[in-house]
């Protein structure tokens, strides 16, 4: 897989985008006392990004003083200038802080307001962070403990989270790692039930873990009930410290409970969907939305419990961070594209390229808020305000380390999706699928849509035994239209385009051929083509025993690069999907198409049993012998059965190191079209069931087509490293005189 960094600029460009096209969200009816948000033409929500932050120090005013004095407030506790000062900032903490922190275009100087819990978390909140001070030339530095800095992305996430439920909406969020937001929502819960007595929050995960291990949400919340009980007049006493029930208030001598009464409550939707009806909470954070399965269900019940008659009286946060383990990982994509659906905050999608006709969930990129610097110059400066340009060469730097850092194409996958920087970026990890781009599905759609690619014919093969011995067999491809003119349409068969087994279809499929055989002189070279099976591994009644889930055979046949054919080689030239009732058809159809093309095989030899087949027929000159893999010693592994290539021998994973190679070879540039376009290897495919199998791929699923062409990449690599030519079958002379095909390009 090579590392491509794809531009970001949709959001950049948004952000420095005249805005006084847009309604206000104020004028439309909305709750929106400080213009923060407008409307845009897909009925999404905007950012009012019209200013940038100065002197951002100035709503630390609490902190600043406590950095400097070590307490917030040297009064004896209890004595009236204590009093003012627990009920002043209480009330910041509650409705938010003011100060001259907005720098207009004109270079005027206006008010912001940053919302409560804003306040609570730049003034109240101690977190592990960077040591600005402690940054080194290496781009090596220390975290320490202390208050949070200013960022920009966190202030429009905390005034997002205002606006939603001032004006009675959910809030989904695709995020990715180290955006703080464990940090924000931790101490933020704590921030709630420290200021409002009976009041619960409630924490939600598939799997408790998610929000009560380690640095999660229920530890951070915890910690911050510890700070204000330690370090701030805003004591409420702690009944319990359990990090699945924290409970604030204290007990008489009778045991009874007094005081605040609130709490923070982590519960598991594990085979129960209820599990926030009946906890009297309205205020609900949903965690690792990726592995929720029940989600909907989830929410079908507890959806109801925010709501008072027609007023909404609580709100739903969601949260998810993508990777290829995520299980339903697609459902979080769709809520996250269709807001909609659960009354989540709808945007206008400014994050995706070309998407601003679309709506979705708050989405926040890697680079967005990144601290770093890139050619002596920072990320981000001292007021908060990200220069996009230098983040995103920071981005593409972290980015580059981890491509050449990963020990497998999965890790950097899921970096990729983890760091992201478009929910396209985070979403496409979901499924693993490194294959995916709009050229391919652009591709996809042409071939579909017949379009392209008309050229190819159907059929079967068909070999006559001669009755002389000296004469070799014959094998003639046989079209379907051929065969229907000969009445023998019980042999016509589909060519298969689906992805699986149909239980009730026809699953014998046919040959297609793109390109006849080319012979040289009569006859067909030797190493001019080569044979790619992926074969099934057990014989199955069609009628009874076939599911989705069971695998087809196939087989691709491969033009070398050469320097005498039309096309000059690397290209598909046929191919074969289906799945004969038993192994041995399938077996022969193979050895039919290696004499028709005159092909050696390379087969995957984990099942099936076509080196046994060979073996017992005599043919085992036609297999092509296990890699040696010199080229890549990790790769080696115990050898021993002769023939074909294992995936699950070697140090390293074979399949994985396969998918990589294949992504090279299909974004291999050829090329460009009439427009000025890239052309690569796969706009020369124009099997239709490959091209949708690559863009429907993932890690987990069994996709045959890409597992066959997974050999045949071990394959080229073997050819390139032994130096196998084709040569003329006459005199033994290489095709193209004796320059190597494999040391020149290709095309």
């Amino acid at each position: 897989m090579k590392f491509v960094f794809e531009p970001v600029d949709d959001f950049a460009n948004y952000i420095a985008e005249d805005k006084s096209k847009y309604r206000t969200a104020a004028s439309a009816g909305y709750i929106d006392p400080d213009n923060d948000f407008l409307i845009g033409e897909s009925g999404g929500f905007l950012f009012n990004m019209n200013f940038k932050f100065i002197d951002t120090h100035l709503l630390s005013p609490a902190a600043n003083y406590k950095k400097k004095y070590g307490v917030y407030i040297k009064d004896k506790i209890d004595s009236i200038p204590h009093r003012k000062f627990r009920r002043r900032e209480e009330d910041r903490r509650k409705n938010g802080f003011i100060a001259p922190c907005k720098l207009m275009p004109d270079g005027s100087i206006h008010d912001l307001r940053i919302t409560g819990e804003h306040y609570n978390f730049l003034n109240y909140s101690e977190i592990l962070k960077l040591d600005v001070d402690s940054t080194k030339n290496n781009h090596t530095a220390i975290k320490k403990k202390g208050f949070p800095r200013f960022f920009d992305s966190q202030y429009w996430w905390y005034k997002v989270k205002e606006f939603s439920r001032a004006n009675g909406y959910n809030v989904i969020v695709c995020k990715t790692r180290r955006a703080g937001f464990s940090y924000m929502e931790g101490k933020g819960s704590a921030n709630t039930i420290n200021l409002t007595p009976n009041k619960t929050v409630l924490l939600v995960a598939w799997d408790k873990k998610y929000i009560t291990t380690g640095n999660a949400i229920a530890n951070m919340a915890l910690d911050q009930i510890d700070y204000y009980e330690t370090q701030t007049p805003f004591v409420r006493g702690v009944i319990s410290r359990n990090i699945e029930d924290i409970k604030l208030g204290y007990r008489d001598k009778y045991k009874r409970v007094f005081g605040y009464k609130s709490g923070i409550v982590s519960v598991s939707t594990f085979n129960n969907a209820n599990a926030a009806v009946g906890k009297d909470s309205d205020e609900i954070k949903v965690e690792e939305r990726g592995t929720l399965p029940n989600f909907d269900d989830f929410m079908t019940q507890t959806e109801p419990t925010l709501r008072t008659g027609s007023y909404v009286t609580g709100q739903a946060i969601v949260f998810g961070t993508v990777n290829s383990d995520s299980e339903t990982a697609e459902d979080f994509e769709r809520d996250f594209r269709n807001p909609k659906r659960w009354r989540f905050m709808p945007f206008e999608n400014v994050w995706d390229k070309n998407k601003r006709d679309e709506i979705c969930g708050f989405y926040k990129p890697f680079w967005w808020g990144l601290e770093g610097e890139y050619d002596g110059k920072l990320a981000m400066d001292k007021n908060g305000n990200t220069d996009y340009k230098i983040a995103i060469k920071v981005a593409e730097l972290e980015h580059r380390l981890k491509y050449d850092t990963a020990e497998t194409i999965k890790d950097y996958i899921d970096f990729k999706g983890q760091y992201g920087n478009t929910p396209a970026d985070s979403f496409a990890s979901s499924s693993s699928n490194m294959f995916s781009s709009e050229e391919l599905e652009l591709h996809y759609k042409a071939v579909k849509n017949k379009v392209i690619g008309n050229y190819y014919r159907d059929g079967i093969l068909e070999e006559f035994k001669a009755a002389n011995s000296s004469i070799k067999d014959s094998i003639v491809f046989r079209s379907n239209e051929w065969l229907m003119t000969q009445g023998r349409q019980k042999e016509i068969h589909p060519y298969i385009t689906r992805l699986h087994p149909d239980p009730k279809g026809d699953n014998l499929g046919s040959i297609r051929l793109f390109h006849a055989p080319i012979k040289i002189n009569g006859s067909i070279p030797d190493n001019l083509y080569r044979i790619w099976v992926d074969p099934y591994g057990v014989d199955k009644d069609a009628n009874k025993d076939i599911t989705r889930d069971n695998s087809f055979g196939t087989i691709y046949i491969y033009l070398v690069p050469n320097n005498v054919t039309n096309s000059r080689g690397d290209v598909l030239v046929a191919s074969y999907i289906g799945r004969p009732l038993k192994q041995e058809h399938f077996d022969r159809l193979l050895l039919k198409l290696s004499k028709f093309y005159n092909a050696k095989v390379m087969t995957e030899n984990d099942r099936g049993q076509v080196i046994q087949d060979f073996k017992h027929w005599k043919e085992t000159n036609r297999l092509v012998g296990e890699p040696t893999f010199a080229w890549d010693v990790k790769l080696q592994g115990s050898i021993g059965r002769g023939f074909g290539i294992s995936m699950g021998a070697g140090s390293s994973n074979r399949r994985l190191k396969g998918l990589e190679l294949l992504y090279e070879w299909l974004y291999t540039k050829v090329g460009v079209d009439e427009f000025g376009n890239n052309k690569y290897v796969f706009h020369y495919i124009d099997d239709e069931g490959l091209l949708n199998e690559l863009l429907k791929f993932n890690l987990k699923g069994n996709f045959d087509r890409i597992s066959a062409l997974i050999v045949g990449m071990y394959d080229i690599k073997e050819m390139l490293y032994t130096n196998t030519k084709p040569k003329s079958k006459k005199n033994n002379n290489l095709i193209g005189g004796t320059k190597n095909i494999f040391e020149r390009a290709w095309y």
